[in-house]
């Protein structure tokens, strides 16, 4: 026998399968198939895929349904639309887990025991005795407001009022000094109008004085020539 055909009885069937001119297997496919569909669907999203890899018949029928389930997935664009939906999500989780939160911690204050005992503690002090001294100190304060705004208010109006007094007392006497300055004036008018009618009637006297004068000229004369 040929040590050539010993070698080749001595192989076993699974080496025979494994030999690399056999077909890759359905989930080295898949596998592939999905990173390819993912890598186009981010870097061209509006383009078909395409693939280069060579399959026999039943395979592909057996590759269709997960073919279908890849392609249903659909990654978003790493764009800023990408960004945004990621804000959207981040503050929605994050209002979310702060409303949990504050719904927990007002439970939790209103199941504690210890919160309420505290809470009655610190509001033992508010007695009813208290409540009706503040009450009573209130309407005191509101009364002596009340009494000051009245008071406020009538002093204003005795103010007021003497003023207008004062102003008519000396709107008063303004016009008295006015009327005795216009009769003193009138008077005075009329003294002078006296004066005047005086020395009109001592004109005479003028003509008294120089008959004077010449009756004491001519006895000058006379006794001149009796001397």
């Amino acid at each position: 026998m040929d040590p050539d055909d010993n070698r080749d009885r001595s192989r076993s069937p699974n080496q025979d399968l494994k030999s690399p001119s056999s077909p890759p297997s359905s989930t080295e496919i898949s596998m592939a198939l999905g990173y390819i569909s993912s890598y186009t669907q981010i870097s061209q999203p509006n383009q078909d895929d395409q693939t280069d890899i060579d399959s026999s018949d039943e395979d592909a029928n057996e590759l269709d349904p997960i073919k279908k389930q890849t392609e249903s997935i659909l990654i978003p664009e790493l764009s800023s639309e990408i960004v945004e939906w990621s804000k959207k999500t981040f503050e929605s989780l994050h209002r979310n887990e702060f409303n949990d939160r504050n719904d927990a911690d007002g439970s939790k204050i209103l199941d504690d025991p210890s919160s309420n005992d505290s809470i009655i503690e610190r509001l033992k002090f508010f007695s009813p005795e208290i409540l009706n001294d503040l009450e009573m100190e209130t309407m005191m304060i509101s009364n002596n407001i009340q009494d000051i705004v009245h008071q406020i208010k009538s002093f204003s109006s005795n103010a007021t009022l003497k003023s207008v007094d004062i102003m008519k007392l000396f709107q008063e006497s303004v016009f008295d000094v006015c009327d005795g300055v216009d009769t003193n004036i009138k008077l005075m008018y009329k003294v002078i109008a006296r004066c005047e009618e005086l020395n009109k009637s001592f004109d005479f006297l003028d003509d008294l004085k120089l008959r004077i004068k010449k009756i004491k000229q001519t006895l000058d004369v006379l006794e001149r020539i009796v001397l």
